[in-house]
């Protein structure tokens, strides 16, 4: 029998059966393996490559948020609070939260919380974007038919709502929203919330220092 040069943690009566240290020496080498690609619950250090493959085990593809994360850190972020957010699906704080997870503040005003009550089994959700992306219109139609999906995904499934959309900044800014594929407003001033009708168009008004733009069914007036 040829000797063993790594030190064995046998008993005596078993290092001399070549089955149990030959399976000796294979658990040292599985014990030297790196696990961590392996671990793919880990969703802060799971390899990014993954992180589609999970989106769909967890259900938070497309219009559950996944189409609106626009950074890694957010896909993360969604995936860690996906279980916790379809236990509570259908409420208005899975809203609130999942479009917190996107970058967006929310606040639901549901339809008896208003004075006067507004109609039955109706809420307002107020979002503030708080993080477009540098370059991006301050709010355009595309982010808010995002967050709308969104909305639509995580409400109650019998719930009607209105959207009202604006900017959770207290800064100036150079470019206004853009409204359809042509129509944008470059304008100096501060931005106040924008009112969006969920089943429409824009069709509200948002209002800038020194001037007012008025938007009728997605028309720049």
């Amino acid at each position: 029998m040829a000797d063993f040069v790594e030190p064995s943690l046998l008993v005596p009566a078993l290092r001399n059966d070549l089955n149990m240290r030959a399976l000796e020496t294979l658990a040292a080498r599985l014990s030297g393996l790196n696990l961590a690609p392996s671990v793919l619950y880990d969703f802060d250090h799971v390899d990014a490559s993954a992180l589609i493959h999970l989106a769909e085990q967890f259900n938070v593809l497309g219009d559950a948020g996944w189409d609106m994360a626009n950074t890694e850190a957010k896909k993360r972020a969604l995936l860690k609070e996906a279980v916790a957010l379809h236990r509570i699906k259908g409420t208005p704080y899975a809203v609130k939260r999942s479009l917190e997870l996107l970058g967006v503040n929310a606040t639901v005003t549901e339809w008896f919380q208003t004075t006067p009550k507004g109609q039955p089994y109706t809420f307002i959700l107020d979002a503030q974007v708080t993080d477009q992306p540098a370059g991006a219109p301050a709010i355009d139609a595309a982010r808010t038919d995002q967050i709308k999906r969104v909305v639509s995904f995580w409400k109650p499934a019998s719930r009607h709502f209105t959207l009202r959309v604006g900017l959770g900044l207290s800064t100036s800014l150079r470019m206004a929203s853009v409204f359809s594929g042509t129509q944008c407003l470059n304008t100096q001033g501060t931005m106040l919330p924008l009112d969006v009708a969920a089943a429409t168009s824009l069709r509200t008004a948002s209002l800038f220092s020194g001037a007012q733009l008025l938007v009728s069914g997605g028309t720049i007036q």
